[in-house]
């Protein structure tokens, strides 16, 4: 299966259930395993905003 992907993650709550199952994410590794998909064109991490901030849009850069 080939095509192009837009990830978008929700931040907030990938990292609770993350931190409520033990674990970490290795977001490198999820970019990867998203790769076997298809070619990511769009990665997005949404996060919350603190005061003063711009945006809640993240670019998730690609750490190859």
């Amino acid at each position: 299966m080939t095509g192009r992907i837009a990830l978008f993650i929700d931040g907030v709550n990938l990292h609770h259930t993350a931190r409520n199952l033990g674990f970490e994410i290795d977001y490198k590794r999820l970019l990867s395993e998203f790769e076997k998909f298809g070619s990511i064109v769009r990665p997005y991490f949404y996060s919350a905003v603190g005061e003063g901030e711009v945006s809640s849009v993240r670019h998730l850069n690609r750490l190859a």
